[in-house]
């Protein structure tokens, strides 16, 4: 049995020195790792006491929007009032000239461009003759994960294989004590997320590498989460679990009781630290719940730029992009019957269920 620990006194001296340290982030802003050259960061939309649920009677979910933060303001002013510098020009002398803005984080390419429709499909041989959930699928595309649901019974299916040009293996498989939600595979194929039965909360199976079992263990990763469930309407859950590439990220939904800013991200400093509650992502009115449904992430790429979403009303698999300047993500394209949609690191292949089995096909990107 692998045994969850942790040291209290330790977190209490990391706590102490981030908060010291001159390199500490303020709250609200997330970083997002390296596309090309320079750090990013996403400046999520403040979690309000309960500001975000609708308070509106009728509307599309436009008007009830949750209020986005001030993209790229941040850190204007320490710069504006700067000196001018070697050609005699301050900030305001070169933002006149035509020049970006000196706060303006440069142009950088985005690890998935995504353009056109996938191509080349296949269906993977462990799909199973029952109907198949895509779970996730390890960075290198070595191990899958996906879960099959009869009832109030959901089943875990994992496999791995050698290399990409071989099959994989015949899977193992447990019964978790798990929502019919998909499940999140990370990155290195060793920690797995579920949503708990309850929709209150989430639970978790890891193991040491790749080639022995996943085992159940205790969810004080999650205990945060949890205790912010507490506060929670009636009618009110989390779910849609996705681990972000490096074990420090954590994307989920929060539904019901009226909400629209469904899509929250979660960030540790430690992959030994609990996740804290998620807050809004700053998303368009396009992303956003409404009394129809709702959109539930699937996956996101390996610099977090990229969301690949369910679109529970259009029954479609969509692709979410932040945009550079606005620091907001909108929809950009539209995958269609390819559900659970999950890249590999490179975004040039994603993997899917459709129909009940298990699919993948080739990303392609913009010239």
């Amino acid at each position: 049995m692998i045994a969850w620990t942790r040291n209290s006194w330790l977190l209490v001296g990391a706590l102490a020195c981030l908060a010291c340290s001159g390199g500490s982030r303020a709250s609200g802003v997330l970083p997002a790792s390296g596309g090309g050259g320079g750090s990013k960061s996403i400046a999520a939309s403040p979690t309000p006491d309960g500001g975000d649920e609708s308070t509106g009677g009728a509307g599309d979910g436009a008007g009830d929007a949750t209020p986005q933060g001030d993209s790229g303001a941040s850190g204007g002013d320490d710069e504006a009032g700067g000196a001018p510098g070697a050609a005699g020009q301050g900030a305001a002398g070169e933002a006149s000239t035509g020049g970006a803005a000196p706060w303006m984080e440069p142009e950088h390419e985005p690890v998935c461009v995504p353009a056109g429709e996938l191509t080349n499909a296949k269906k993977l041989a462990i799909s199973t003759a029952d109907v198949d959930q895509l779970g996730g699928i390890s960075a290198d595309e070595l191990v899958i994960a996906w879960t099959v649901v009869a009832g109030e019974e959901v089943t875990l299916h994992y496999a791995q294989r050698a290399d990409l040009a071989a099959e994989f293996a015949a899977p193992r498989t447990v019964t978790i004590p798990a929502a019919s939600d998909s499940v999140s595979l990370s990155a290195d194929g060793l920690r797995l997320v579920y949503v708990n039965a309850d929709r209150k909360a989430f639970g978790q199976l890891v193991r040491d590498t790749a080639d022995v079992p996943f085992e159940l263990v205790d969810s004080q990763d999650f205990a945060l989460i949890l205790e912010s469930t507490a506060l929670f309407a009636a009618d009110e859950y989390v779910g849609d679990p996705v681990l972000g590439p490096d074990n420090s990220s954590f994307v989920y939904s929060r539904y019901g009781a009226g909400r629209h800013a469904t899509l929250l991200l979660s960030e540790r400093f430690s992959p030994f630290a609990p996740w804290p509650e998620g807050s809004p992502l700053p998303v368009t009115a396009k992303l956003e719940a409404t009394e129809a449904g709702r959109l539930r992430p699937t996956a996101v790429s390996v610099d977090l730029e990229t969301l690949f979403l369910w679109d529970s009303v259009a029954g479609s698999q969509r692709v979410a992009v932040l945009g550079h300047d606005t620091r907001t993500y909108d929809l950009s394209l539209d995958l269609g019957d390819a559900r659970g949609a999950a890249p590999n690191a490179a975004c040039t292949r994603v993997f899917y269920d459709s129909a009940g089995d298990l699919w993948t096909a080739d990303f392609g990107k913009t010239p």
